[in-house]
């Protein structure tokens, strides 16, 4: 993102999983880019960080980056630049996914609604831009009873809180396992389906609008064009989901490791999992619903492959919802009337905004010999 001074600000989250599944979830690093901003030059940036923290190559698992070019290419952009680093490093690459956020936001943005959001959207905007309409606008929605008191300003630069989209507002939150994710677009895709089906028979039991407007008879309902935008819709999603798709199974199992064939799993937890599906005690822990205390309950000197397995995909960050929000947090810090803060106090400032880590403050106070009074 591009802060009030023009300067392009790369944000590093880590996201690590200890022996003990206990997760951490970090900003590692904020660096300031004031040249360009290649992936070759972002690739260069995550390399510094890497060594300020004395990690290898082999200790990641997930790169969950944004749908941007000098981002996601396959070759000379970040992606691109890991995998050759893995390969140079003789290791295998880790897994890849662009934000599913970010995704869904494209998806929806893909499809055509031009001949319905042009006026409706040029109306909006009239109603807000000007105070005189607004309030007079505001005054009407009270005396009609209305449930909403206000318009929201429309832009499609602000597509985190575009309108309420029922899938963006369960997509978004900080602690969603990559499986949640999963399973939130796969119900999409499944609900897309079954729409498509029932437009094509005039069904409108899960459109209200579109009943009520089908009901009244007063012009024709083009289902041919609804029909349309729901098939464009399904095609996009079946794109862009595709780096989820390829982990489908893997995903699945770690959602469920009683839900399998124990021969269709890799060779090195087969024997783990016949036992695990065999342990009725086990069984009842995983019913209780919470995924992570449910593999931190497995024994690691019985269950090892299977506790290594897990890690991978709790340390997954599925999605950038979290960095949306610190780049928020960022020009709330650096804003117009704080815009010569140097690029070291913004790191500091933001790194202590964000962070989880609580001061030790008796030990801090036991170390200190000397107290400075306060002027």
């Amino acid at each position: 993102s591009t802060d009030v001074c023009n300067t392009s600000q790369l944000l590093v989250f880590f996201r690590g999983v200890g022996d003990e599944l206990n997760v951490t979830q970090e900003l590692a690093s904020l660096h300031s880019m004031h040249g360009t901003t290649t992936g070759d030059d972002i690739f260069k940036e995550i390399q510094k960080t890497l060594t300020e923290y004395n990690l290898d190559w082999n200790r990641l698992q997930c790169v969950t980056v944004d749908g941007r070019k000098n981002m996601s290419g396959i070759k000379i952009c970040l992606v691109g630049q890991i995998t050759k680093a893995c390969e140079d490093a003789g290791i295998s690459k880790p897994m890849f996914l662009h934000c599913v956020i970010h995704q869904q936001a494209l998806c929806a943005k893909h499809v055509d609604m031009s001949s319905v959001l042009k006026p409706v959207i040029s109306i909006v905007n009239f109603i807000c831009c000007h105070a005189l309409n607004h309030r007079q606008f505001r005054s009407l929605l009270e005396e009609c009873g209305s449930e909403l008191i206000d318009l929201t300003y429309y832009t499609a630069v602000r597509w985190l809180s575009c309108g309420k989209v029922l899938l963006n507002l369960k997509l978004q939150g900080e602690n969603n396992l990559v499986r949640d994710l999963f399973e939130l677009i796969k119900a999409f895709r499944a609900k897309l389906i079954l729409l498509e089906s029932q437009v094509k028979n005039c069904n409108f039991v899960h459109m209200l609008y579109c009943a009520e407007l089908h009901k009244k008879g007063e012009a024709e309902f083009h289902s041919s064009f609804a029909n349309l935008v729901i098939s464009d819709l399904k095609e996009q999603f079946r794109k862009r989901f595709a780096d989820l798709d390829a982990s489908a199974q893997e995903i699945r199992l770690f959602q469920n490791p009683f839900d399998c064939d124990a021969a269709d799993v890799q060779s090195q937890i087969q024997m783990e999992i016949i036992e695990l599906q065999e342990n009725y005690h086990i069984k009842d822990k995983y019913k209780e619903g919470n995924l992570i205390e449910f593999y931190k309950f497995l024994n690691s000197e019985q269950f090892p492959n299977l506790k290594k397995f897990a890690c991978k995909f709790i340390s997954i960050l599925g999605a950038t919802y979290l960095c949306e929000q610190t780049f928020s947090q960022m020009k709330y810090i650096r804003s117009k009337y704080r815009a010569n803060l140097s690029d070291e106090h913004l790191k500091s400032l933001l790194v202590i905004s964000v962070s989880k880590f609580e001061p030790h403050f008796n030990q801090i106070l036991r170390m200190q010999k000397e107290f400075h009074h306060s002027h």
